[in-house]
């Protein structure tokens, strides 16, 4: 059994040069997956309450557009941020949404204040607005990208943000896992996909002499 193994399957799938090869596969490709968008990408992960880096320097410019002398948001200013509610959910709009100056609206704001203001200080940090539940599907900058609607899913969220999911998604296609909580719903990604797992099999099928020139 063993002179088997050391004859046929070690040769081709156990050494050293392939292992290199299938690393510097996986790299390649996370490179490659990284230029397609995140809403590229679907899955059953949960990332509702991750934001992207666009989306955090979005926010952080607004905070800062609002932030007094003393380095915080304080009620007042809060209540000129053009914030709406809708279906129980806060979005930010653009500045020049009338609809975020009615009434009704400046209240739902103040309780969305009050809720983050848990010692009644009229302040809020940096941190504490980066929490707020507000989705970003209004902005004209962002609503684009949102409008996708992906199957059986109700919330437009995607399954990768960051370079570490690209990464993640390599693997596992590199290891042939097959797809399970992320998965492709671009033609773009599809494609790469598939030439990830051609070169997969190139790496396992060919014998160990084809390598050779690359020891």
């Amino acid at each position: 059994m063993i002179n088997i193994l050391q004859k046929f399957l070690i040769p081709y799938v156990f050494n050293e040069v392939k292992i290199y090869l299938a690393i510097i596969s996986v790299l390649f490709f996370t490179l490659l997956y990284s230029i397609c968008e995140n809403d590229e990408f679907h899955g059953w992960v949960d990332t509702k309450k991750i934001r992207s880096n666009e989306e955090k320097k979005y926010l952080q410019s607004l905070y800062n557009k609002f932030v007094g002398k003393d380095g915080f948001v304080h009620l007042k200013k809060f209540l000129e941020m053009p914030i709406i509610m809708k279906d129980n959910k806060f979005f930010l709009t653009d500045d020049d949404d009338e609809k975020s100056q009615e009434k009704k609206e400046i209240k739902n704001r103040e309780t969305l204040f009050k809720i983050f203001d848990k010692n009644n200080e009229d302040k809020l940090t940096e941190k504490m607005f980066l929490k707020m539940p507000l989705k970003l599907d209004m902005v004209s900058k962002f609503s684009q990208v949102y409008s996708t609607t992906y199957p059986n899913q109700q919330d437009n969220n995607n399954a990768v943000n960051t370079i570490f999911d690209r990464f993640y998604f390599s693997c596992i296609i590199q290891s042939n896992l097959g797809l399970g909580d992320i998965y492709p719903s671009s033609r773009r990604v599809r494609l790469i996909m598939l030439l990830q797992v051609f070169v997969t099999y190139v790496i396992i099928i060919l014998p160990y002499s084809s390598f050779f020139l690359l020891k």
